[in-house]
Parts: structure tokens; sequence; C-alpha cells
């Protein structure tokens, strides 16, 4: 009576694992399914944000500040608006992640609760009358949540070289790349052009953005991930050197816009494989812990951009000197742009020097 049991139970079991097939990861109905909600989720999550994120979209309002009462007369700080909202909404990813990791009960609250602290932030910033009233609301409170740490997850590859190697050129990347998008409208107002140029070259920048995302993005599957950064790094410091630098017409800054969105903007698709990179080192390391540090990383860079655009700025380096768009008063921020672009490629160094 038991080796019956026995024999109906394995029976069963075969008969199960025969019935039952993972999906497959790359292809068939059940990836595009996956693809299409992922997708979804982020349209519905950025086209949200597109509306009121300092990220994308405090240019066009910066530039309503820097030439509108109250706060034209004492415009020291605006930059900060943006930067402030995105520097700690990546500084807080890996906190948020690690803390809804060890409490997933929390992700449906908390989702709930990011949301009446982001509408009651835009609601009394429509009252503010002072540039640091702005920075708490449309910045510092505008930005998700913190949460408390959680005990017991694996930091491990803290400690990883390969991790630093890719962590670091990241955080330069931070530092340079919100430079041209949050001053758009404004240069363009400089060097005379109709106030249709900065929204104009603010989409263009966006829509460039999601074609090298998908382009280059596509390529961490076929070529080394540090090639990839490099081929960024190179197209996004030579579009600023080249193209922002000498850009005194709409045409040449529509075509810096798409030129510097393509690349720059693809900067972020390599975190994948760079996560991959560094679990190879350690098999432990969380994939959602380690993206979490490197938009961290990012916000670093993000969150010290501010202050360092506004002293670049306030320097007016080679105005009267300079030539074409180096002589518009922005030249010191085109340069420090271009630099950390063409910095924010040295993984591939560290790949040659074999860190990597």
């Amino acid at each position: 009576m038991d080796n019956s049991s026995d024999v109906i139970e394995e029976t069963c079991a075969v008969s199960t694992t025969q019935d039952y097939r993972e999906p497959q990861a790359d292809g068939g109905k059940d990836a595009w399914l996956f693809l299409a909600g992922c997708f979804t989720i982020e349209m519905l999550l950025w086209a949200n944000m597109a509306m009121v994120e300092q990220a994308f979209h405090s240019r066009v309002l910066q530039h309503y500040y820097f030439t509108h009462e109250p706060f034209a007369s004492a415009p020291s700080g605006i930059p900060a608006i943006g930067t402030s909202a995105t520097g700690i909404m990546y500084l807080g990813s890996p906190v948020t992640f690690v803390a809804l990791m060890r409490w997933p009960k929390l992700r449906r609250p908390c989702t709930v609760m990011g949301f009446l602290v982001l509408v009651l932030a835009l609601f009394l910033s429509s009252f503010a009358q002072e540039v640091w009233q702005l920075i708490l609301l449309q910045g510092v409170l505008y930005a998700p949540p913190d949460y408390n740490m959680a005990p017991k997850i694996n930091f491990d590859f803290l400690r990883l070289r390969v991790f630093w190697v890719y962590q670091i050129p990241n955080i330069i990347e931070g530092l340079g790349y919100f430079g041209p998008t949050l001053y758009l409208p404004s240069y363009a107002s400089t060097i005379g052009l109709p106030p249709i140029a900065g929204p104009l070259t603010v989409s263009l920048f966006n829509g460039t953005l999601v074609i090298g995302t998908i382009v280059l993005g596509a390529q961490t599957d076929r070529l080394h991930v540090t090639t990839v950064i490099l081929i960024t790094a190179i197209g996004a410091g030579l579009s600023v050197f080249l193209l922002w630098g000498f850009a005194v017409s709409l045409p040449t800054l529509c075509t810096f816009s798409i030129v510097y969105g393509f690349f720059a903007g693809a900067y972020s698709t390599a975190w994948s494989a760079m996560i991959t990179g560094v679990q190879e080192s350690d098999p432990g390391a969380d994939t959602g812990l380690v993206f979490g540090m490197f938009a961290a990383g990012r916000g670093i860079g993000n969150l010290a951009s501010g202050p360092v655009n506004e002293a670049l700025l306030a320097s007016q380096l080679w105005r009267g000197h300079g030539w074409l768009g180096y002589d518009t008063g922005y030249g010191a921020l085109m340069v420090f742009v271009g630099v950390t672009a063409l910095a924010s490629g040295a993984s591939w160094v560290g790949k040659k020097a074999g860190w990597v």
C-alpha cells in the first residue's frame, strides 16, 4: 500500500513538472506582456512627473522664476529647486529599496502617502513668495520620503572594486548631465531666440532621450557595458564642445538638443549591465539595492550640480572675450559639462586596466 502511494506521488510530481514550463525570458507572450506592463507603469509615472517634475521641466519653471517677481529680484538659489528634487529622489532610492524589501506590505501605503505629499507640496508652492520656500516645497518636500534602514541586507558589494569603477564615473556624470537641460530656455533667451525656442529644445532633448535609451540600451546586449558607456561619454562631450559651444542660432541649438539627448540621456541604460557586472563578483548582491546605489550616485552629482552650475554662471568667464556660445557667459558651464561628460567614460579605462 505504501509502495503504491509512493508511485502515485512520484507520477503526480513528474506530471506536474512536465506540465509546468518556465516562461521564456527573452521572448514569447509572457515576456512581451511583462514588457508591456512595465511600459504602461513607466508611461503613467513619467507622464505625471513630466508635468511638474523638476528633473525634466524645471528649466521651464526656472526661466519663469528668473524673469518674474517676486523671485527675479533675488534669483540666488533658483537652480537648486530642480536639483534638490531629483537629487533627493535619487539619493533616497537605496533607502527606499531596502525598506520596501524588508517590509513589502508598506508598498501600497507608501505609494498613497507619497502621492499625497506630492500634491500638498505643489499646492503649497503656489503660495511661495521666496526662493527658499520653493526649494523646500518643490525641491525637498516634492521628493519621495525616506524610510528607516532595514537590517540584514547584504552590502558586501560596496567593498568591490568593480562597483566603484562604475560608481565614481556615474557620480561625475550626474555632476554635468543636468546642466544643459536646466539652462536651455535661459540660454536661448540670452542669444536672442524667440520664446518658443526654450520649450522646443527641451522637447527635442526628451524625445531623442527615448530613442537613445532604446538604441544604446540594446547595445549593452552586444558590447561590453564599458564600451557603451564610452560611446555615450564621447557623444555627449563632443556635442557640448562642438554644438552647444557654437550654438548662436536656433538650428544649431536644436541640433545640440537632439545629439546631447541621444547620447547623454542614454547613460543610465547601462545601469542594468553594470549591476550584472557587480553580481558576477558578488552573486548575493540584490539587484534593486545595487540599482538604488547607482541612482544615489547620480543623486550626489545632481545635488552638487545646482550650486556648482550657479557659481559657474555667476563667474561670467570669457564673456566678451570668447567666441560664439563661449562668449555668452555660459562658457564656463559648457566646459564643465563637456569635461564631466567625457570623464563619465572612465570605466572604460578601468576595463583596460583590468579592474572590471
